[in-house]
């Protein structure tokens, strides 16, 4: 349970910082609009419909982020009741070799996070190289054992 509890609130802390990037990119389109004025050139019509089409899918990720973050902390809420834990107790998750943070659950049922470091991907050895495959699975390799 441990590890499932910390890979959904590690999603969580990812969701919420995405969540953030999308809400600066939707607010910077929002301050920068096209608007139609009266153009009449195809080409400067077709600019307007872009800029709409742009904020319309920003605002549909903002919406679909949410969602998720909805769903986790739903989740969250149900795995911190099941096993007791009271609330405001601050539990540390791990994003291996990205980031360490607090998450809790407050009286009211939020839940809340807070980054307490970055973490250094775990290259020591000049031997190993770490290839990323996907978001969360990576290969090590030894250059020893070629």
């Amino acid at each position: 349970m441990k590890e499932y509890l910390n890979k959904v609130c590690g999603q969580y802390y990812r969701l919420n910082e995405r969540l953030l990037l999308q809400q600066e990119h939707f607010e910077e389109l929002m301050d920068n609009p096209v608007p139609y004025i009266g153009q009449t050139y195809l080409t400067d019509i077709d600019q307007v419909l872009r800029y709409c089409y742009k904020a319309q899918k920003a605002n549909d990720e903002l919406t679909e982020t949410n969602n998720e973050i909805i769903e986790l902390q739903t989740l969250i809420l149900k795995m911190l009741e099941y096993i007791g834990v009271p609330a405001n107790t601050k539990l540390i998750g791990v994003i291996p070799e990205q980031v360490e943070f607090y998450i809790w659950a407050d009286e009211d049922n939020e839940v809340h996070y807070e980054k307490i470091k970055d973490l250094a991907p775990a290259n020591d050895d000049p031997n190993i190289i770490t290839i990323k495959i996907r978001n969360d699975r990576e290969v090590r390799v030894d250059d020893e054992d070629e």
